[in-house]
């Protein structure tokens, strides 16, 4: 039993590299202490482990099935935010580059980028909300799952979507301060 776990479950090529967890420790959480504890031991199998076995197999795929639902639900919203934090930039930089921004009065200027700035709060509203709301099971929520899937990423963010549009937030609250303060219609968007 343990050969042939080892052999299908532990044998994918990212397992060391990702969790590289004892067999122990990987049956004890997919199939529990009491299974991972029996199967230890050396020799056959009691019918009654045979049976606990088969009995946890089927919550494990479920298991998995479902957190494979969370993370087509995760990877649907992260496309969504990217989609809107792009689009967020990309009229900004258009904007900033376009002979528009230093014809146009500074009443619409502060306007244009006062619409930005809504689009970018709602965006960071909106992922807040998701995360503070999404139960991944019944010992996780979204916090959890933000730190499993992004902590050791590049950056080492757990929230790389609120960082990347708390940034650009900042970049247009500067922007707005600097058209209030110096009243100026000149390119003030870099």
């Amino acid at each position: 039993m343990r050969t042939a776990y080892q052999e299908t479950v532990l044998a994918v090529e990212h397992y060391e590299s990702v969790y590289g967890e004892s067999l122990v420790t990987n049956l004890t959480a997919e199939l529990g202490p009491e299974i991972a504890t029996a199967l230890q031991e050396d020799g056959p199998l009691a019918l009654a482990v045979q049976q606990a076995v088969i009995a946890s197999v089927g919550p494990a795929i479920q298991d998995r099935r479902a957190f494979l639902e969370v993370l087509d639900a995760e990877q649907a919203s992260i496309d969504e935010a990217y989609r809107e934090g792009d689009a967020i930039a990309t009229e900004l930089t258009e904007f900033d580059e376009s002979e528009t921004a230093t014809s146009m009065d500074h009443s619409t200027i502060c306007e244009t980028i006062d619409e930005l700035l809504e689009r970018c709060r709602q965006l960071i509203d909106a992922r807040q909300r998701e995360i503070q709301e999404r139960v991944v099971s019944r010992y996780t929520d979204g916090h959890d799952l933000c730190t499993y899937l992004y902590a050791d990423g590049p950056g080492e963010w757990t929230y790389p979507v609120l960082t990347v549009a708390v940034s650009l937030n900042r970049h247009l609250e500067e922007i707005h301060h600097h058209l209030e303060t110096d009243g100026s219609t000149g390119s003030t968007i870099r």
